[in-house]
């Protein structure tokens, strides 16, 4: 069987813009990932007031676990990226 050699002009369109979103997408999840980990280690309390009627008001704390779970759940998906 005989070679036969072929040669081929291929250009590429939007590589270089396809690799810049690519690169920012790194970045952002770089970024995400930065905010989620210092999310994950603050922590602050949270009350919320209901009247009861016009003159009363009473504190409900919110549980800390949900805030937590919460937290928790945003560094762990990020971590899965």
């Amino acid at each position: 069987m005989k070679e036969e050699k072929l040669t081929v002009k291929i250009e590429l369109v939007g590589v270089e813009e396809a690799t810049a979103k690519a690169e920012r997408y790194v970045e952002l999840l770089k970024e995400a990932k930065s905010l989620a980990d210092e999310l994950a280690s603050m922590e602050f309390e949270i009350g919320i007031k209901q009247a009861t009627d016009s003159s009363q008001e009473s504190i409900i704390p919110l549980d800390e676990k949900s805030i937590t779970k919460s937290s928790d759940l945003l560094t762990r998906s990020l971590k899965t990226l």
